[in-house]
C-alpha cells in the first residue's frame, strides 16, 4: 500500500513537472517564430556577433521618438488568478555601463515587479518596495537566466547560469495574475543624452506557464521521498 501511494505521488509530481504548457518560445531563426508586439522603439533581429552564434534580437535606444527613447517588446500572458510561470532568456550586455542607458525585464502583475541592469554594473529587484541587489554582470559576456514566478505561493526565484541569485517573497501588492512580461531599454532618465553605442542583445527567450506550482512539486516529491524512506527501513 505505501509502496503504491509512494508512486502515485511521484506519478503526480511528475505529470505536473511535465505538463507545463509553452506560451512563447523565441530565437529569431524564424520570423514565423515571433509571438510579442512591439510596444516602443524598433529593437531589430541581427545576425550572429561574436556574442550570440545565431540571431538575437538588439535593444538600442538610438533614433527613437519619445521621452525615454525605449526599444520596448511585450509578451501577452493574460493568465488566470494565481499561476506559477518560467521564463528563461539569455542575454548579452554591450558599452550599457557609464551610459544613460538602463534594461528592465518587467513582470506585469497589478504592481510591476522589475528586473533591473543597471548602467553601474548591477543586476536588481525592484517593485512593491523591495529593491535588493543581486549581483553584478559583465559587458560582453552571455548571461543564462531562469526564473520561477510563482503567484499562487508569492514566491519568486531567479537564477543566474545556474547558480541562484534569489529565491523569496514577491513582494508589494499581492500580483494576483500575470499580465504581460516585457523586455525594455530606455535611459535612466528622460532628460538624459541618448547613449547611440549602449546595446542588449536577447536571444532564446521561453515562457511557460507550470499548472503545479513549484512548491506543490517539492512537496509531492519530498512526501514521496519520506515514504520511499520509510519503506526501506522496514
Amino acid at each position: 500500500m505505501k509502496k503504491l501511494l509512494a508512486t502515485t505521488v511521484i506519478m503526480a509530481a511528475s505529470a505536473g513537472a511535465h505538463s507545463s504548457v509553452l506560451l512563447h518560445q523565441s530565437d529569431w531563426e524564424s520570423p514565423s517564430s515571433f509571438t510579442y508586439t512591439t510596444n516602443f522603439g524598433s529593437a531589430e533581429v541581427v545576425p550572429a556577433n561574436g556574442l550570440f552564434s545565431s540571431n538575437s534580437l538588439a535593444f538600442n535606444t538610438t533614433g527613437n521618438p519619445g521621452a525615454f527613447h525605449y526599444d520596448q517588446i511585450d509578451y501577452a500572458i493574460n493568465g488566470p488568478m494565481g499561476g506559477a510561470y518560467r521564463v528563461s532568456f539569455d542575454i548579452a550586455i554591450s558599452s550599457l555601463i557609464n551610459s544613460n542607458n538602463q534594461f528592465v525585464v518587467l513582470f506585469d502583475t497589478p504592481t510591476v515587479k522589475n528586473l533591473y541592469f543597471t548602467n553601474t554594473g548591477n543586476i536588481r529587484l525592484f517593485g512593491g518596495g523591495l529593491s535588493t541587489p543581486l549581483a553584478t554582470y559583465n559587458e560582453d559576456e552571455v548571461m543564462h537566466f531562469d526564473m520561477g514566478f510563482d503567484i499562487t505561493n508569492s514566491q519568486w526565484d531567479i537564477a543566474l547560469n545556474n547558480v541562484s541569485l534569489y529565491s523569496g517573497a514577491i513582494k508589494g501588492t499581492p500580483a494576483q495574475y500575470l499580465r504581460s512580461i516585457r523586455f525594455s531599454q530606455g535611459l535612466v532618465n528622460a532628460s538624459n543624452s541618448v547613449s547611440n553605442d549602449a546595446t542588449v542583445f536577447l536571444d532564446n527567450v521561453t515562457i511557460s506557464q507550470l499548472p503545479v506550482p513549484s512548491s506543490l512539486w517539492l512537496f509531492a516529491c519530498g512526501m514521496a521521498g519520506l515514504l520511499l524512506k520509510k519503506r526501506s527501513r522496514k
